[in-house]
């Protein structure tokens, strides 16, 4: 991409860098889209000339661009078609809410939502009957806060043609539960399952023809100049859409953020093989601006569905779940992207997932120890005894969403009291030298709060969700100011493979920083979530002031 050689002084600043030969500056100078000098204000005077633009940063705090190492980006604005539940609810709560948001919105051709707690249900699911009473005339479909369950009504699985005959795609684990005599019931679990309903309503074009500028802005106000984009497989298989729209944005010079995104594994329902798609794909993205570098593989769901995969039973189900792929056939794929030099991105909930995906991994790192490409086991909920020791000199990023990290309602019956009080051990894992990041999984959980960055940090350092008393046991696992930084910064351009261009505030780097409204370090701890970004910088281009 080429760009106009702007100089621009940042001068007057709280610069907290990132960079541990010099961790705190008081100015940046940038020459087109990079930086080109860090330090004090009299360092920088000294090189501005007459064709020189200064921006005072009047003593603000000054970070490198926040990278959301973990989202969904075209997903959520999927999900902006429809309605944000209440994360904790009841399934009377929910019916009101759709009842009365259909009746306001009856030219829509379908009702979409997403956000309840699939938890609330237990192994009680509703139906597609309990819709039909409220919705029956056109397709409603609605999915929990993590995106691994959906409830639809009997319209939605007579457009998608999901009858009786319809085979589930991984019994057990991604499937449409049945009733007794094996019709589906309008409960459906998991991303394959989806699929059919999905393409026939054709959501990911119709935002991809839609005016996206808003959703730019949002990144932007939110400070975040880099993501990983976890795809959106279960809206769109492996579509080449958002990579492409991103592309064009680039080559126009338009872009607001680096997307980096992944392809996902799937053999269940393809015979193409998937790494090998990826690789081909890795060849065509290549540039700093959009590239395709990823296979992301689903390895179980999630606590609330009771399918993410644990080495002791559910005590409320006394299932077990199961991981989503055998042994052989994931250590087989992982081998031979490794063997192409891609990275991997593995999600993981239970605790069973985990020692299965570090496993893997180590496996194949042995086999190709020379292997370019990085190595992340997402989402890490739940933690055995052995979990910590097993990340532990591994080379394997672990990923997480700071939102999450508070208290619980439910997890305790699923779980019991060890494993719930043992939950998100992220403290452990940097104590103990595992490189570790963060990212919004936006829209899952909290929808567009998620993406903020200073309720995650606020979450993340409290183990107690914004307003609430109740803290997530464990308080020793509180993260620190410095690690939240360093997870929404460094590591994450780590993870992308990146550190030697963004992810710090130094001299080469491109110029992606952000002047935040209050100082971290200094601010109260319940009071992190009212910080705010007041100017995003992209590629040496101001795209955003508050």
């Amino acid at each position: 991409m080429l760009v106009s050689e702007k100089k621009q002084a940042f001068i007057n600043g709280q610069i907290y860098t990132v960079n541990d030969k010099q961790a705190w500056a008081e100015a940046i100078l940038v020459v087109g889209n990079k930086i080109i000098k860090v330090g004090s204000n009299e360092e920088i005077n000294l090189l501005i000339d007459s064709n020189t633009s200064i921006i005072d940063l009047e003593k603000k705090m000054v970070l490198p661009g926040f990278i959301d190492a973990h989202t969904h980006v075209f997903i959520g604005e999927i999900m902006k078609l429809g309605l944000q539940f209440e994360l904790l609810s009841t399934k009377e709560k929910l019916l009101d809410t759709i009842k009365e948001y259909s009746e306001k919105n009856k030219d829509k051709e379908f009702i979409l939502g997403v956000g309840f707690s699939a938890g609330i249900f237990g192994d009680n699911t509703p139906t597609a009957k309990d819709l039909d009473e409220i919705i029956s005339d056109k397709p409603a479909l609605f999915l929990d806060e993590g995106c691994h369950s959906m409830w639809v009504n009997t319209k939605t699985l007579e457009i998608a043609n999901i009858t009786k005959e319809t085979k589930d795609p991984i019994p057990k684990s991604d499937y449409y539960k049945r009733d007794k005599e094996g019709n589906p019931t309008g409960w459906i679990v998991e991303a394959k399952s989806m699929i059919p309903i999905m393409k026939k309503l054709g959501l990911l074009e119709k935002i991809l023809d839609s005016d996206l500028t808003p959703m730019f802005d949002m990144f932007a106000s939110y400070g975040i100049t880099s993501v990983f984009n976890a795809s959106e497989y279960f809206f769109s298989t492996n579509s080449l859409a958002p990579i492409n729209y991103m592309e064009n944005l680039a080559q126009k010079q338009q872009s607001t953020f680096r997307f980096f995104t992944s392809y996902s594994y799937n053999s269940h329902d393809s015979k193409q093989d998937p790494v090998e798609i990826l690789n081909k794909l890795n060849q065509q993205y290549t540039s700093d601006y959009v590239r395709m570098d990823t296979l992301k593989i689903w390895l179980d769901g999630t606590v609330e569905v009771r399918n993410a995969a644990l080495s002791e039973p559910y005590l409320d189900t006394g299932e077990l779940g199961q991981v989503f792929y055998s042994t052989e056939e994931l250590q087989k794929a992982i081998n031979k992207a490794k063997s192409y030099g891609l990275s991997i991105h593995l999600h993981a909930i239970g605790d069973k997932t985990i020692d299965t995906a570090l496993d893997v991994c180590k496996n194949a790192m042995l086999k190709f120890p020379n292997a370019t490409g990085t190595q992340t086991i997402a989402h890490n909920e739940v933690f055995n005894k052995n979990t910590v020791v097993n990340f532990t000199g591994s080379n394997i990023i672990a990923n997480t969403t700071p939102i999450w990290h508070g208290a619980y309602e439910g997890l305790v019956e699923a779980l019991g009291e060890e494993r719930y009080n043992n939950l998100y051990q992220f403290n452990s894992l940097i104590d103990n030298d595992v490189l570790v990041t963060f990212g919004s999984d936006y829209p899952t959980g909290l929808g567009e709060v998620a993406m903020n960055v200073f309720h995650n940090m606020q979450v993340g350092h409290t183990r107690a969700y914004v307003g609430d008393t109740e803290t997530l046991p464990s308080k020793t696992e509180a993260l620190s100011i410095e690690n939240l930084i360093k997870g929404y910064t460094i590591n994450a351009a780590i993870q992308l493979s990146m550190q030697d261009k963004i992810g710090s505030i130094e001299e080469g780097k491109y110029a992606d920083f952000i002047v935040l409204k209050e100082n971290l370090f200094e601010q109260n701890k319940f009071d992190i979530h009212k910080n705010s970004v007041i100017k995003t910088i992209f590629d040496g281009k101001i795209i955003y002031e508050r």
